[in-house]
C-alpha cells in the first residue's frame, strides 16, 4: 500500500461513521469519531529459494504462493528451505468530526526497523497518514456526502446509514488518521 488514496481514507472513515454510538455523537464536548482496526497474522514454511532470481516458494496448509523478493531484503541468503516466515499486519482508521475549520494536506510519516547481523531476520516498517478533508455538500435523498481536500478535489459517497447525515453538517472538518504495520520474522528450522 505505498501509494495509499487519501480519497480511500475519505470514503472509509465517513462509510465508518454509521458505526458510532448516538450517546457518543450526542456529547458535544467530545468530538463524533471512531476507530476501526484489525491485526493479520500468518505463517508459512518456506518450501523452495532461488537465491540468484531472489524468488522464494512459502507453504501453508497445503498452499503455496510464489514471489520475487526486492533488494530492500538484504539478508536473504540467511534464509533456508524449511525455515518459517511469521507475519504480522496491522491496519487501523480513526476519524473525528469536528464543526467547522479548513482541510488540511495529508501528511504521512514512516518508520523502518531491522534486526542486526547475528539475530534472526525480521523487519517492521510502519506508516501513518493524517488528513483533514470538509464536507462541501449533503444529500440526504441520495445518501451522499461530497468532501473536498486541501487541493480543491471533490469525492461524493454513499453513507451505510443515512440517518447519521443528521449528525453532521456542510463545513463540518473530518480529522482522518490511517496507520498500518507490516512485520516479518523468519525463524529457523528445527535440527532434530
Amino acid at each position: 500500500m505505498k501509494n495509499l488514496n487519501v480519497k480511500v481514507l475519505i470514503t472509509t472513515a465517513f462509510l465508518s461513521i454509521v458505526a458510532v454510538p448516538s450517546s457518543f455523537a450526542a456529547d458535544k464536548a467530545v468530538p463524533m469519531g471512531d476507530e476501526i482496526s484489525q491485526i493479520v497474522e500468518a505463517s508459512a514454511k518456506v518450501k523452495d529459494i532461488d537465491y540468484k532470481t531472489r524468488r522464494i516458494t512459502l507453504e501453508n496448509k497445503g498452499d503455496t504462493t510464489s514471489f520475487v523478493v526486492g533488494n530492500e531484503v538484504k539478508r536473504l541468503n540467511e534464509i533456508k528451505k524449511g525455515d518459517t516466515v511469521n507475519v504480522t499486519y496491522y491496519e487501523a482508521l480513526a476519524f473525528s468530526i469536528e464543526k467547522g475549520g479548513k482541510a488540511q494536506q495529508a501528511m504521512e510519516a514512516n518508520e523502518t526497523w531491522k534486526s542486526e547481523p547475528g539475530q534472526q531476520p525480521a523487519a517492521m516498517n510502519a506508516r501513518e497518514i493524517n488528513a483533514k478533508v470538509v464536507i462541501s455538500k449533503i444529500d440526504k435523498k441520495a445518501n451522499t456526502v461530497t468532501f473536498k481536500n486541501a487541493d480543491g478535489d471533490t469525492q461524493t459517497v454513499k453513507v451505510r446509514h443515512p440517518e447519521r447525515l443528521n449528525e453532521v453538517k456542510v463545513g463540518d472538518v473530518i480529522n482522518i488518521t490511517y496507520k498500518e504495520a507490516v512485520a516479518v520474522k523468519v525463524e529457523k528450522k528445527n535440527k532434530a
